[in-house]
C-alpha cells in the first residue's frame, strides 16, 4: 500500500492516513483497458468529403472533344484542386469498445496505486470551501501542488463546492462516475475529495438498498 498525502481546503497536513488498496491486474490487461478507455473517448473520426459531398462541379468544365484537353466532367474531381478526397475517412464513430465494470475498477485502483506510489496523489480531507478561484490557488499553493497538469476529482454532489477549481489554469475537474483508468494515467497530479477516494476504493457510503414491502398474511 501506498501512503497519500492528506490536506484541508487550505491546503494543511492533515494526520489521516489513507492508502490504496492493492490491485491485482496484470499488465497487459491494465494496458487493453487504458487502450480502450481512450479510443471510447475519441470515438469521432475526421470527417473528408468525397467529389459528391462537395458543394458545386455540377457543370462539365469543358466540351468533351476539340479542346485539346483532357476530358473533365467535374471540377470537384480528386484529382483537381478543391476536389474531393479518393478513400478518405468517412466520419463515421468508432465502435465502443465494452469493458467489464470489475475490470474498470480493478484498472483504475492499479493506477491509482501507481500515482500514489511516484507522489502524484493528494486527498481533500474536511469542509469542501472552494467556490472562489482565490481559495483554490491558495489550497493549490500552499500544498505544493505546483503549476502543472492537475486532475481534481469529486462526487456529483461536491460539484458546487468546488467551482473556483475551475477558472485554474492546468486543472481540469471530472466526478468519479466519470473517471477512468486512463484520465488517471494521463493526469499530472491527482486531487481528490476524500468521499471520491473512499467512494474510488470501495469504502464510499453506499445507497440503502430498498426492500419491498412484505404483505403480512391475512389471517381471516
Amino acid at each position: 500500500m501506498s501512503e497519500i498525502l492528506v490536506v484541508n481546503a487550505k491546503g494543511a497536513k492533515q494526520a489521516k492516513h489513507l492508502s490504496v488498496p492493492a490491485a491485482k491486474l496484470p499488465e497487459q490487461t491494465l494496458a487493453r483497458v487504458i487502450v480502450a478507455q481512450q479510443q471510447n473517448a475519441a470515438r469521432l473520426r475526421p470527417l473528408a468529403k468525397t467529389r459528391g459531398q462537395i458543394r458545386g462541379g455540377g457543370a462539365k468544365p469543358w466540351k468533351q472533344k476539340g479542346t485539346g484537353r483532357a476530358r473533365a466532367g467535374s471540377n470537384r474531381s480528386p484529382i483537381w484542386r478543391g476536389g474531393g478526397i479518393t478513400f478518405g475517412p468517412s466520419g463515421e464513430p468508432r465502435r465502443s469498445k465494452q469493458v467489464p465494470q470489475a475490470v474498470r475498477q480493478a484498472a483504475r485502483l492499479a493506477v491509482l496505486g501507481s500515482v500514489a506510489a511516484d507522489g502524484r496523489l493528494a486527498v481533500l480531507s474536511g469542509t469542501l470551501s472552494l467556490q472562489k478561484t482565490k481559495d483554490a490557488a491558495m489550497l493549490r499553493e500552499k500544498a505544493g501542488l505546483g503549476d502543472g497538469a492537475i486532475l481534481t476529482v469529486v462526487t456529483a454532489p461536491e460539484l458546487d463546492q468546488v467551482r473556483g477549481v475551475r477558472n485554474l489554469r492546468n486543472v481540469d475537474l471530472t466526478t468519479t462516475a466519470d473517471l477512468t483508468a486512463a484520465d488517471i494515467a494521463g493526469a499530472g497530479k491527482l486531487l481528490m475529495s476524500e468521499t471520491a477516494y473512499l467512494e474510488l476504493v470501495g469504502n464510499g457510503p453506499k445507497p440503502a438498498s430498498k426492500k419491498p414491502a412484505v404483505k403480512k398474511a391475512s389471517t381471516s
